[in-house]
């Protein structure tokens, strides 16, 4: 709302929208002409919507709020527990998994805790079950990478291919049909490779034998954690810290294999990709959750 506000009283934008003389590169090979900065009146306006003064109150407040909140949540679940009388209370000793007992059921050890035999894991099976199952949780993450590369490469070619279309309205405005694209591609591909790694994280989970079912569970999760990281915020890196960062300068432009011009930011700076990015997204994110949740059922 204060980016809204404050749009039209914006140095920066109203020094772009009244450029009209200021004749700026080509901003890919061949198929595009020189151009007026005038020309990116529109995206500085709405680059001005989440880039302005207001943002950094609003990340510092953000970062504030989710340390207090979890503090308050400690206290409350206190009082809680308090109210409830369940100071002393402890869980019980959990069983072990069926499936560990029929694997390692022929060597024993005696509980230290207990005193009871129950079956033991070798070290050495344990480590390497451990180094297979970290193996395979880094092929995903080095998958997703390259996913990353490969729609960085095919915005690169469809930048030229917009640019050079003869569709008016297209070649008018391919910087935003080359990220509209990307960030479709690049959803797409997030969506497939979760459903592809929660299989995967499922069986490298039951190839480690953990011992208890919580054990079970909290290696799971961390597998899932690492992946959905990696693969949610890997293209947001990309675009907040890199794109645009390699190009070069006009007259001697960096290339990807000697072939397609690295991509540039529009004047008004990256953010309006990124913006793009998070909200495509954070939008078809949640209206896919909500269709497995409450369509697919029916």
């Amino acid at each position: 709302l204060y980016g809204l506000f404050t749009m039209d009283s914006s140095q920066v934008s109203r020094e772009i929208c009244e450029a009209n003389t200021t004749i700026m590169c080509p901003m890919c090979e061949d198929t595009c002409k020189p151009w007026t900065l005038s020309d990116s009146c529109v995206y500085a306006k709405v680059t001005h919507l989440f880039d302005n003064g207001g943002t950094v109150f609003f990340a510092i407040f953000v970062a504030m709020w989710a340390t207090v909140f979890l503090e308050f949540w400690k206290r409350r679940r206190a009082e809680l527990t308090y109210d409830w009388d369940l100071t002393d209370w402890e869980e019980e000793e959990e069983e072990l998994k069926p499936q560990f007992e029929a694997k390692y059921s022929r060597v024993e050890r005696v509980n230290p805790i207990s005193g009871k035999p129950e079956p033991f894991q070798p070290f050495s099976d344990k480590v390497s079950r451990l180094m297979v199952s970290v193996s395979g949780i880094f092929f995903m993450i080095s998958l997703v990478l390259t996913a990353v590369f490969a729609v960085v490469v095919f915005r690169l070619i469809a930048m030229e291919k917009f640019a050079s279309i003869s569709w008016y309205f297209v070649k008018k405005n391919w910087q935003f049909a080359t990220s509209g694209t990307g960030v479709c591609i690049n959803f797409m591909i997030i969506m497939s490779l979760n459903v592809v790694y929660e299989k995967v994280a499922y069986l490298l989970t039951n190839l480690e034998h953990p011992r208890t079912e919580s054990e079970w569970e909290n290696s799971f999760a961390l597998k899932m954690f690492l992946f959905q990281f990696v693969n949610l915020n890997s293209s947001t890196f990309y675009m907040a810290f890199f794109l645009g960062r390699f190009t070069g300068r006009p007259g001697k432009s960096n290339k990807l294999f000697d072939g397609w011009r690295l991509e540039e930011c529009h004047p008004s700076g990256c953010l309006i990709d990124l913006c793009l990015q998070m909200g495509v997204i954070m939008f078809f994110k949640q209206i896919w959750n909500n269709f497995m949740e409450l369509g697919y059922p029916c």
